[in-house]
């Protein structure tokens, strides 16, 4: 669904049956009300435009590659699972999908339906419609538990899951989640969720989420790939992840120990599945914008997503790479016959929930989604982003 100049009565209409409920707002829209000031207006306009023509990009790289694997391995059925970054199924990351005729299973966005904290990412399931029948979809509790003290959860995503039937055959459960990097010492600016807490709880709580749901196909995002400088590379939280499935009726395939920063691993059910062929493909952000472009993009993605340095005044953010991956298995459904791909991968995070308010401002605020002007702003920012349209060149090369 693309969004045109005839559409402002229909926004206007949408955006007071929206009071209320700012957060299920689009992902371009929920980060323009919360984080930008009047200076950056433009800015973020331009940003926005860069991420959604690339995201879009990124998508129907991700659906090429199921058809190739389509054409490698004869008849299957795709699924597809990830975090994603937009909370609106308009915008070209999920549109791409639609419009390849994928249905979208469940969707999470990060504040909802547990948390009740703005929009940051979201975690989104497809499956191909002409392979399969959407038996039931639904968003899964992670376990909690105690440490240090704490109370801690697995992680503060939710996992999604899908019961997919392929020809009318019995159901099997696809799944994924964020399990968010655990960077441990020498990376702590990485994210707030540290390597001891994981080795010591979080670690135990994603088995125990994961086999109280009972996925027959899982695919996870920042399980974090690269050593220590003072734990050594024994200890990386994708290596722990892996130990975790020994002996059990998981495989686990990972590509992290080829490349540090692949951290998308996949888990499947051996007494459902057998394994056929696995593999990743990159995809290069600098190559879909071009340069100039994407310099900009890093240079714009600091602004918004980066936090203040008090010692020295600058912007920082974590370590941006163009490179993204798509990590994939082909499996034979041993009580079906049927073959299914699946598909992960995770897009870089659009905003970030520290916000950016201005020079030196040290803390975000939450938008307040009962105020008719952010909801009317929201949705015509929403509708203004989903055009498919090349942001301006600026001298990029390609």
């Amino acid at each position: 669904m693309r969004i045109d100049g005839t559409r402002g009565a229909i926004a206007l209409t949408i955006a007071i049956c929206l009071l209320g409920a700012g957060h299920e707002l689009g992902f371009a829209s929920q980060a323009r009300a919360e984080i930008v000031d009047p200076e950056h207006i433009a800015e973020f306009e331009e940003f926005s435009n860069l991420v959604n023509f690339s995201f879009g990009l990124a998508s129907e790289q991700i659906d090429a590659q199921a058809e190739v694997l389509r054409t490698a391995f004869g008849s299957l059925g795709v699924v597809i699972g990830g975090d994603f970054e937009t909370g609106n199924p308009m915008l070209p990351a999920q549109q791409a999908f639609t419009d390849a005729g994928y249905e979208e299973t469940w969707r999470y966005i990060h504040g909802t339906p547990r948390r009740p904290r703005p929009t940051q990412g979201i975690d989104v399931m497809w499956a191909k419609t002409s392979d399969f029948d959407i038996v039931a979809s639904d968003y899964g509790e992670v376990a909690v538990g105690t440490g240090n003290g704490f109370v801690i959860e697995a992680s503060d995503h939710e996992p999604l899951y899908a019961d997919l039937s392929q020809n009318g055959g019995a159901s099997f459960k696809a799944g994924t989640l964020n399990l968010r990097i655990a960077g441990g010492p020498g990376f702590e600016s990485i994210g707030r969720w540290d390597l001891f807490n994981w080795h010591e709880t979080r670690k135990d709580l994603v088995l125990e989420t994961i086999n109280d749901a009972n996925p027959d196909i899982m695919g996870f995002q920042e399980a974090f790939a690269r050593a220590s400088p003072l734990l050594g590379a024994a200890v990386t939280q994708q290596k722990s992840l892996e130990d975790l499935f020994d002996g059990t009726k998981y495989e686990f395939l990972s590509w992290g120990d080829s490349n540090e920063f692949n951290m998308n691993p996949i888990i499947y059910n051996t007494e459902r599945f057998s394994f056929v062929e696995a593999g990743t493909t990159t995809i290069n952000f600098e190559d879909l914008l071009g340069t100039t472009d994407w310099e900009r993009y890093v240079e714009l993605h600091t602004l918004f997503h980066g936090e203040l340095n008090e010692d020295t005044g600058e912007l920082e953010t974590h370590f941006l790479s163009p490179e993204r991956y798509v990590n994939w298995v082909v499996l034979l459904d041993l009580e079906t016959g049927e073959q299914v791909a699946f598909l992960t991968s995770h897009y870089e995070t659009f905003i970030g929930n520290n916000g950016y308010l201005g020079a030196g401002a040290a803390e975000s605020v939450a938008p307040e989604p009962s105020s008719l002007v952010l909801a009317l702003l929201g949705v015509m920012g929403a509708a203004f982003f989903t055009r498919r349209r090349r942001p301006s060149a600026k001298g990029s090369t390609n």
